[in-house]
């Protein structure tokens, strides 16, 4: 290998120069993952029926209704783990409204006093 001569103050420009494009590489290679775990945070269509217990079919009839929040790309679905988790506790929260209203309804026809009246 022929390697050719430099004085001391070109070598160390030539490696101040390799450090300093090592740091850009360090950086970016540093927020890549960051940017992997985001996307891990999505759920193609499959996936989401997977995670919600539905089938596909349901899923697409929901994300019709605009019942399911959902990203569209060309022709794919995808799905924001964190909002279809908060899609599942809004159910439960409305399921429990249902149920106090339901035994309000109950408690009333039987004559007594509910908890919240």
């Amino acid at each position: 290998m022929n390697v050719p001569s430099c004085t001391d103050e070109q070598l160390h420009e030539k490696l101040a120069q390799i450090m300093q494009r090592l740091a850009i590489i360090e950086s970016r290679i540093a927020a890549r993952p960051q940017v992997l775990e985001e996307a891990s945070d999505y759920l193609n269509a499959l996936e989401a029926s997977k995670f919600l217990n539905l089938t596909k079919g349901t899923l697409y009839s929901k994300v019709c209704r605009k019942e399911i929040p959902v990203y569209k790309k060309g022709n794919r679905l995808y799905f924001l783990r964190s909002e279809l988790i908060s899609y599942i506790s809004q159910g439960k929260k409305n399921l429990s409204e249902d149920q106090d209203s339901k035994a309000e309804l109950k408690m009333h026809s039987l004559g007594l006093k509910y908890r919240n009246s």
